[in-house]
């Protein structure tokens, strides 16, 4: 199998970052850029769902967690039919 050049333009600081990452992992960039693509290429998809990659601030942090809590029952909430029946509530 003959090899092939790929370049890509990242930011400096992302650069920087992966490097420490991925020495850390104990590989280098363009190893993990190979795993990436070979693990892309097997499973026909990206090998990570990107929306997961996303971290709430700490405000929706505490939201998604109070849902879960709710969910789970461990707090209740309140819940109206209608907005009607929560403008009553408030006493509007």
């Amino acid at each position: 199998m003959s090899a092939t050049l790929l370049q890509v333009r990242v930011d400096e600081d992302v650069k920087q970052a992966a490097d420490e990452l991925f020495a850390g992992l104990g590989m280098d960039t363009a190893t993990a850029v190979r795993l990436f693509l070979a693990e892309s290429v097997r499973a026909q998809r990206l090998p990570f769902d990107p929306a997961s990659r996303e971290t709430p601030n700490r405000v929706t942090g505490a939201a998604l967690g109070e849902a879960d809590q709710i969910a789970s029952g461990d707090i209740h909430a309140q819940s109206y039919r209608s907005f009607k029946d929560y403008r009553a509530a408030l006493g509007m």
